[in-house]
């Protein structure tokens, strides 16, 4: 399976959720994803087998003493400035989160490894979210195509296309929450460290998967 090449149904074990690879083309290529969903037929807009993909777009510095001391100290002053109403609540939580890309690719311009997890941090609410989002855009799409040209239908079809816009940006603000809610969680675990607990086996799964992530894939 060559990069740029026709897809091959051989190869669909490979591109499916849970699967780590690694983009070769567009802005975050060289950057390692997990694939969260995957579509094997053609769409009306995309016309190739594709997948959505969730990544790091930086990965994170080694965390020392230093740094934790730096990102303290930070923290502080940002959240002296908040209080002084110098900067907003959202310029203090970015140092809270890594950045994330979710972006759909071709999968041509993806290349499979052989490591597959299966955390999802925890993103199936926002899934389900903009699932309801994409059909009900596609719903009033149809409904679009069939008034457009009618000229008595002028109105039914402006208020169609304002509901259409309307959808396509709460469609952009929950891609934006999955970005942080995910963002935050990587933080949160990278910061926790990875030595397991005696006590707490789920705990335990969790910190084994992050270390797995960073450590191991460097994710």
């Amino acid at each position: 399976f060559e990069v740029g090449s026709d897809y091959d149904s051989s190869m669909a074990k490979f591109y499916k959720p849970g699967r780590v690879v690694v983009v070769t083309n567009g802005k975050y290529a060289g950057k390692k994803g997990i694939i969260v969903r995957s579509n094997f037929e053609q769409t009306k807009t995309k016309k190739y087998p594709h997948c959505l993909v969730l990544g790091l777009s930086r990965y994170p510095r080694r965390v020392t003493k230093k740094f934790l001391k730096k990102i303290e100290e930070k923290t502080k002053t940002l959240e002296q400035k908040l209080n002084e109403g110098k900067v907003t609540k959202d310029t203090l939580e970015k140092l809270k989160r890594f950045g994330v890309f979710v972006k759909t690719y071709n999968m041509s311009h993806i290349l499979a490894t052989r490591y597959k997890v299966q955390d999802n941090l925890g993103i199936d609410n926002h899934m389900d979210k903009m699932d309801k989002i994409e059909n009900a855009i596609k719903d009033l799409q149809t409904k679009y195509n069939g008034v457009k040209d009618n000229e008595e239908k002028k109105e039914e079809t402006k208020k169609l296309a304002t509901e259409i816009g309307d959808l396509k940006n709460r469609l952009k603000v929950s891609v934006d929450d999955c970005k942080v809610q995910v963002g935050g969680e990587l933080f949160n675990r990278y910061m926790r460290g990875f030595i397991k607990t005696k006590e707490n086996t789920e705990e335990n799964e969790k910190i084994a998967s992050s270390e797995f992530l960073f450590t191991k894939l460097k994710f």
